[in-house]
């Protein structure tokens, strides 16, 4: 998963530079850009030549559209900010103002920045809902935000130690491990989760969770499977199946058995199934039972029964009591 990180702050190693490492570390083919180490320019020294042609701009050939592009092609984008007067850093504003230009007369290539779930996390100790608002147009859901206040570690946020502290540290983590799986994009192409589906026996204890993944999830697979196993202790098993499948189909491709048993046992009718992710099986059993019964007192008795198309063989199963 392509992972774009922007620190705002124009410190090299403040509490920001060092929550974006830590990002960098625990993520995959991720990029950290910090405004520490570029300047961005704001708008001005033109006549908005721009907005007929981008290369006019003046500083056509600074940061900006890398950090656009960069942002545009990734599947999860993380913006790290600190608190300047109660509200995000002046960097922050001239980057957005900037993107006028990147954006003009290319609504797809806005739809695309959009549609990048972004997260932010910002340093302070004071107003939030200002940071909500300037947040708030970066992409089509509510920000996802993250607020660290220095004095709730006992740390003064100028020192730029937040860090070193190792329940920041864990905050920090925590969020991340919350929004690591993005959502897949059916018109981009992006994000890793399809679907997600359980199936669950009615007269046994049986649960397993199955996940259809664009692309898998490499190495954060044990962090996905910690947490559902946490969040859903009752599960017997976790499945995962690798769908790269065009268009709407919800199972293709291959099945991964990533932690416990991929089947389920069940029983309908008297008899017991094992029933796989793929197969066909009555979500209803009661209902489905009640059905099968109508169908083998249709079908009687006799020497030879064919059940067509009969998925799991369950109404099979049943006929075999009234036929040779």
């Amino acid at each position: 998963m392509k992972t774009c990180i922007i620190s705002f702050s124009s410190r090299g190693n403040g509490n920001c530079a060092q929550i974006g490492k830590i990002i960098r570390s625990l993520s995959e083919e991720a990029v950290l850009f910090q405004f520490s180490n570029f300047e961005i320019h704001a708008c001005g020294k033109c006549g908005y030549e721009c907005f007929a042609d981008r290369s006019k701009c003046p500083y056509y050939s600074d940061m900006e559209y890398r950090l656009l592009d960069a942002v545009t092609h990734s599947d999860l984008t993380y913006f790290i900010l600190p608190n300047y007067c109660d509200y995000p850093c002046a960097n922050y504003f001239v980057f957005n103002e900037r993107s006028q230009c990147y954006f003009q007369d290319n609504p797809e290539l806005l739809e695309a920045y959009e549609k990048v779930p972004k997260r932010a996390i910002v340093v302070s100790n004071t107003n939030e809902d200002n940071f909500k608002t300037a947040l708030a147009y970066q992409s089509y859901k509510e920000p996802d935000i993250l607020f660290l206040s220095a004095k709730k570690y006992g740390k003064i946020s100028i020192r730029g130690d937040l860090m070193t502290d190792e329940n920041a540290v864990r905050d920090v983590t925590a969020f991340m491990r919350k929004n690591a799986f993005p959502a897949y994009d059916e018109k981009s192409g992006r994000g890793t989760v399809r679907h997600v589906f359980c199936r669950r026996a009615l007269r046994t204890p049986d649960a397993v969770v199955c996940i259809v993944s664009a692309k898998g999830f490499g190495d954060k697979t044990p962090l996905l499977v910690d947490a559902l196993r946490e969040a859903c202790p009752e599960l017997s098993g976790i499945v995962l199946n690798v769908n790269k499948t065009p268009g709407n189909t919800v199972l293709a491709g291959e099945f991964y058995t990533l932690w416990g048993k991929a089947e389920i046992v069940d029983e309908l009718c008297g008899s017991k199934f094992s029933i796989a992710p793929q197969a066909f099986f009555q979500i209803n059993p009661p209902q489905a039972e009640r059905l099968y019964e109508r169908a083998v007192r249709y079908a009687g008795s006799g020497e030879l029964a064919f059940d067509l198309y009969c998925g799991a063989g369950t109404i099979s199963l049943c006929l075999t009591r009234h036929f040779r």
